[in-house]
């Protein structure tokens, strides 16, 4: 009764039962979110029912409803503006064993910001939380005997009326339970134990300056070159400017590599140059000494793998997900070829961890 609009009239009989004003029980299975709208008899007031209780049905005047002014509205036209008391509604509550969505603390409260949350909308729609059974795992449907398991199967039998985990959607379930919106999207990552081996890149002795700093680095060497040039004519040099191009190109080079100079120059020009590209090339080996150190020492593990399919191809290593999860069920029922193969490197069920903390030991 909640996927679809309802407009009752109630017709009078003398001596008849007042199914509008007060409906026995729930007559028409109504839900939380039904929108059924009804007029008794010729009164000019339309109401609204659905239910809280299963076994009982609640009312709610909406609009009137006249000849002259047609229909004028009394509350919001917004579903749940107008229906956000559950009227001390008591919700029974299945958790899952080791699920990071309940945290109790030390002085028994609940800490978790979805608990923080629960806290606000049950003050806030005035209901309560009652926990009632605990699981191990979220559920999922069991092929072969034809049932369901963990909060699933709890919510399914009507024992629980939520499950307060964090549950991921799937078809199956979608056609049993009913879920919120999303609060949170993550990405799935395959974990694996620290490998042993590592190795250093021979790009590391580049990786130590940006592209644009060894850029300027190489064109300060190429300008210092040529403003020797200009320095050494003026000092009435009679060599070629292609030669002292060259000339100076590899002394500039030999002082980079910790060289020094043959000649020093007795002209006081030529003395500041030199000396200001000793000292831009020793602030510039220290930058890179300590650059490099850095990248050198720090260890660049060699994966074993970089992908599913040569994860399938290395073979050595089994699949483990949480038990019961949507993730088995991804890999279970998959029609890929790929997810087949993977399918084949889980370990069996019964061996799988109940929660992520489990999985995590299990790959240390």
């Amino acid at each position: 009764m909640s996927s679809a609009v309802w407009l009752v009239i109630f017709i009078y009989e003398e001596n008849g039962t007042d199914y509008c004003h007060n409906p026995p029980g729930n007559i028409f299975h109504l839900r939380f979110n039904s929108e059924m709208t009804l007029r008794c008899g010729t009164e000019n007031i339309l109401r609204e029912w659905y239910s809280i209780d299963t076994n009982r049905t609640e009312i709610m005047d909406v609009a009137t409803w006249s000849l002259e002014k047609g229909v004028t509205k009394l509350v919001p036209d917004f579903l749940y503006e107008r229906r956000y008391n559950l009227q001390g509604l008591i919700m029974k509550v299945v958790t899952v064993k080791g699920s990071s969505f309940t945290i109790v603390k030390k002085n028994g409260e609940s800490g978790n910001v979805y608990n923080d949350i629960l806290r606000e909308l049950c003050v806030t729609l005035n209901f309560s939380l009652e926990i009632v059974s605990e699981v191990e795992e979220y559920g999922r449907w069991n092929t072969e005997e034809k049932t369901w398991t963990g909060a699933i199967a709890e919510l399914y039998a009507r024992r629980a009326d939520i499950s307060l985990s964090g549950f991921s959607v799937t078809n199956d379930r979608l056609n049993v339970v009913d879920f919120t919106h999303p609060i949170l999207e993550t990405e799935n990552f395959l974990v694996i134990r620290e490998p042993e081996k590592f190795g250093i890149k021979w790009s590391s002795y580049f990786l130590t300056f940006t592209n644009t700093l060894w850029i300027a680095a190489f064109g300060i060497l190429i300008a210092a070159s040529i403003l020797l040039i200009f320095l050494k004519i003026n000092n009435r040099s009679d060599r070629k400017i292609g030669y002292l191009f060259i000339h100076n190109f590899l002394e500039i080079w030999g002082i980079f590599c910790q060289q020094g100079l043959a000649d020093f120059p007795g002209r006081s020009s030529l003395r500041i140059a030199y000396v200001s590209i000793f000292l831009f090339v020793i602030v510039l080996s220290a930058a890179y000494s300590g650059g490099l150190i850095s990248f050198l020492t720090s260890t660049i593990h060699i994966l074993p793998f970089h992908s599913l399919e040569s994860f399938v191809q290395d073979g050595t290593y089994h699949l483990v997900v949480v038990r019961g999860s949507a993730y088995y069920d991804r890999f279970a029922k998959s029609r890929d070829p790929l997810g087949k193969k993977l399918m084949k490197l889980m370990l069996e069920h019964e061996k799988l961890p109940l929660t992520e903390q489990e999985g995590y030991n299990s790959v240390r």
